[in-house]
């Protein structure tokens, strides 16, 4: 089996490529959490229902990543 070489620039532009991923997704979850009592007001759930809510929206996550490729 051949080896791939990857070239030191390449290397620079994946790790940032991931560094901003991982710095838009941490940026964006901040700005919701900030939001969740008034996210939760406006749909009228109770405490449990609203946790049960974003606990399972992860879930969703994993189970739509296959599709997504």
């Amino acid at each position: 089996m051949e080896q791939a070489v990857v070239t030191r620039s390449a290397r620079r532009r994946a790790r940032a490529a991931i560094f901003a991923l991982f710095f838009t997704n941490g940026a964006l979850l901040g700005s919701l959490v900030l939001r969740f009592p008034e996210i939760k007001d406006a749909f009228g759930l109770s405490s449990s229902a609203y946790g049960a809510t974003i606990a399972l929206s992860s879930l969703g996550g994993i189970l739509a990543g296959p599709f997504a490729a």
